[in-house]
């Protein structure tokens, strides 16, 4: 083939080139475009469930954890705050509904997250507004497991919303701060990891008007007590004979 006829194919397989990469950009440009019509429709989208009015859907978070006092764990999935992670929208309707919150289990083996449990503890006690409160935490076995006096106090600050309360506390001296006006304290547990050396002062429960059922693990009861023994109906003191047969 002669040069003249070389450079002749050349220049029309260039011409060639060119038209095909004019016809791929339009291809791209018309892919593209359908691209973005399909995207503003499922952009237009409303899920089912966002349609429904916040009222209903906080109900039915509601059914999602057990029926109180029965209590739903701080962290998990059986959490509500699994809740406030799908999107905003939740979020927003979970931390108003304040039934999400009231009854709490706090967890038996605690490690190094006391101070984590502490704010979240406190969050809760906070988004739960004004209603009663369902506050378990399962017996321990290891002193380390016992309430810390922090979430004690972030507790007792909210004695007055008690309603149904199990405590682990690291020492029956402890029991001396929980006093105070609790009008809907219906049912209190409470374990002692030590029992102190010295007889602790009287036990002062005195303004628990609704309160019906004790337990008591390895905390003395005398009858100097104040406490409202008379209308109990349930009440159970596990400790030495010797320092619950006066009471009984």
């Amino acid at each position: 083939m002669s040069p003249e006829s070389s450079r002749a194919a050349d220049r029309a397989y260039i011409a060639d080139i060119d038209a095909k990469v004019l016809a791929l950009k339009l291809s791209i440009q018309i892919l593209e475009a359908d691209k973005t019509r399909a995207q503003e429709r499922l952009n237009s989208y409303t899920y089912p469930v966002l349609t429904l009015p916040n009222e209903i859907v906080s109900e039915i978070f509601i059914h999602f954890l057990p029926a109180y006092p029965y209590p739903s764990p701080l962290v998990g999935r059986l959490s509500p705050t699994v809740l406030t992670h799908v999107c905003r929208q939740w979020k927003e309707i979970s931390l108003a509904t304040p039934a999400l919150w009231q009854a709490i289990s706090y967890p038996r083996h605690l490690g190094d997250h006391q101070g984590q449990l502490l704010q979240i503890l406190k969050s809760w006690l906070d988004r739960s507004g004004d209603l009663p409160l369902s506050f378990f935490m399962e017996p321990f076995k290891f002193s380390e497991s016992a309430l810390s006096d922090e979430c004690l106090a972030a507790l007792i600050l909210h004695r007055q919303r008690w309603e149904y309360v199990t405590l682990a506390v690291a020492s029956e001296a402890d029991v001396q701060f929980i006093p105070g006006t609790m009008p809907l304290l219906r049912q209190i547990e409470i374990e002692a990891w030590a029992n102190m050396n010295s007889t602790p002062s009287p036990i002062r429960f005195d303004q628990v008007p609704r309160l019906r059922s004790i337990t008591f693990w390895k905390i003395y009861c005398a009858p100097d007590d104040i406490f409202p023994w008379s209308q109990l109906t349930s009440l159970t003191l596990m400790c030495e004979p010797a320092e619950c047969s006066e009471v009984l």
